[in-house]
């Protein structure tokens, strides 16, 4: 797929996004998932998919099947989801599972619910562009090609299945 311009976020348009000062739970919480997708670009059904066990002393285990991976996270990134963490562990959680991400009525997060607040959060924030959990992955992607990472290198963070998918990337990085 090839990028339409305005589809991707400047890394200052990130760090609005993530420093965005949101009270309470769900502004942790919020907080929290979006420095994960912007570190490591996770999809949004990966993510809510977690589970507390998955992220254990720095590392965060996800995906399925064949495209199960082990992605180290930055120190930034572990202590935000070790400190949503703690107080999440004062919620109760009413799945058999226990999931990383939670509302506060002890749910598992939906990809919707994600998609709404990351909506909020892009209002409160002043981002003033279209935006979506792809256009975090986008972002990434496009940021980390202009930084000279090697395209197998970003597709194995990514999971992708293959190269191709960020042919994309390329013509949209010649644009900027």
């Amino acid at each position: 797929f090839c990028q339409k311009k305005g589809e991707s976020l400047t890394r200052e348009e990130f760090d609005r996004l993530i420093s965005c000062s949101i009270p309470g739970f769900r502004g942790m919480r919020d907080r929290a998932m979006l420095m994960l997708l912007c570190d490591v670009g996770l999809r949004v059904s990966e993510m809510v998919e977690l589970n507390r066990e998955d992220f254990f002393d720095g590392v965060l285990s996800c995906g399925t099947g064949k495209r199960r991976r082990a992605l180290p996270l930055s120190p930034a990134v572990s202590r935000a989801l070790e400190t949503y963490s703690s107080v999440a562990e004062l919620y109760p959680v009413f799945e058999e599972k226990r999931p990383l991400f939670i509302t506060a009525k002890g749910t598992r997060l939906t990809r919707q619910g994600f998609w709404k607040n990351l909506k909020d959060r892009a209002i409160f924030s002043g981002v003033d562009k279209p935006i979506s959990p792809q256009t975090l992955r986008n972002s990434l992607a496009l940021h980390l090609m202009e930084e000279g990472k090697a395209r197998e290198e970003i597709r194995i963070l990514l999971g992708n299945a293959d190269v191709a998918s960020l042919r994309g990337y390329e013509f949209r990085k010649r644009d900027v």
